[in-house]
């Protein structure tokens, strides 16, 4: 998702037993974490804590760290589990933008071509249609909530685009102005279904988000923004995105309405993904180098508002999601060796490949622990 959505660590496994405690019978809720990575960073061990009297099982047991990531290849729509590609659809005009895991499902949602663009959403490789009219849609980020499924985009009326979400098929419109509107990213908590986006409203395109269907804006100066990621963290409300000062794009990320801005270079810059992780803010975004005679795109993410680099400027390269596991930063999305774009991830800013052989893109990512 990008959720920011995106916080998609599965380790829980939740057991109950009945022994005795403390001279007392307690019916023990345990709780499984990661506590051991080993040096390979991918296996592990977790320990697991009663979440009614607090004692630690003695019992660790190991686990596997798996790379999730979604994007598309020459041939289309598709997934990766660390290195092994899994093919949705064989249109190569298909994109898969974002996923999460429930259970031993694994939801993804994009669209197919046929004579049009169509919003899908994929459940274990099934596809399965959102929207059957005859104009455009897309489906662009997803969550699943006691077993109910949440997935944003748009839909074309036949005269203008319409930011909308669906709750397990169900279509719901999020816009009903006479300008053009998309929904980006989706979150929910406590109950309040969270969804950013942007809107037209005649004259520029405008940041917002919607709180049960409420909007809200995000910007109110004269040039145009856009809303990308949001994530909840301890109530506070943050989404990445961008505004134009009137000369370029500048990246930023709002807290709670707040905009803080992210780059001051000379280059434009864009904000795409954010999450939180122990009070500290991890945005992932984009700057143009600094020199407009090279006029290239360049992946990096901020920590608390600190810029790291992804790439060393000589190519292209952008990300488009970001999530924290076990204290490592991953990071996915594309960059060019001057001859392809070519889907890739991060982890703490070492690049691994996806995908050698015509273009490609990775979109969204998750790391799941079994």
């Amino acid at each position: 998702m990008k959720n920011t959505t995106k916080l998609v660590n599965i380790i829980v496994m939740i057991g109950l037993f009945i022994t005795a405690c403390g001279g007392e019978q307690c019916g023990h809720q345990w709780q499984w974490k990661v506590t051991t990575i080993h040096t390979d960073q991918i296996h592990g061990l977790e320990t697991a804590t009663c979440l009614l009297c607090g004692i630690t099982s003695g019992l660790p047991r190991e686990v596997k760290t798996s790379v999730y990531t979604t994007g598309y290849t020459y041939s289309g729509a598709c997934y990766w589990i660390d290195d092994k590609k899994t093919d949705f659809d064989l249109s190569p005009n298909s994109r898969a933008y974002a996923m999460t895991v429930f259970g031993d499902n694994i939801y993804t949602v994009g669209y197919y071509m046929v004579s049009r663009q169509v919003a899908c959403y994929w459940r274990n490789g099934v596809k399965i249609d959102l929207y059957d009219g005859t104009g455009a849609s897309s489906a662009r980020a997803i969550t699943v909530l006691d077993g109910n499924i949440y997935i944003v985009g748009y839909y074309n009326d036949g005269t203008k685009n319409i930011a909308c979400y669906w709750r397990n098929g169900i279509k719901t419109d999020l816009y009903d102005g006479t300008g053009a509107s998309s929904a980006t990213a989706i979150t929910i908590s406590n109950g309040n279904i969270y969804i950013t986006g942007t809107y037209n409203d005649g004259t520029k395109n405008i940041a917002c988000y919607w709180r049960n269907g409420i909007k809200t804006d995000l910007y109110g100066g004269t040039g145009a923004s856009s809303a990308t990621a949001i994530t909840i963290s301890n109530g506070n409300i943050y989404i990445t995105g961008t505004y134009n000062d009137g000369t370029k794009n500048i990246a930023c990320y709002w807290r709670n309405g707040i905009k803080t801005d992210l780059y001051d270079g000379i280059g434009a810059s864009s904000a795409r993904a954010i999450t939180v992780s122990g009070g500290s803010v991890y945005i992932a975004g984009v700057y143009n180098h600094d020199d407009p005679s090279m006029n290239i795109a360049i992946a990096c993410y901020w920590k608390d508002g600190i810029k790291i680099n992804l790439c060393d400027g000589t190519g292209f390269s952008v990300p488009e999601s970001i999530t924290l596991s076990g204290g490592n930063v991953y990071i996915s999305g594309v960059y060019s060796d001057g001859n392809i774009n070519i889907a890739c991830y991060w982890k703490n800013e070492v690049r691994t490949d996806l995908f050698i052989g015509n273009n490609s893109r990775a979109y969204d990512i998750a790391v799941i622990v079994k």
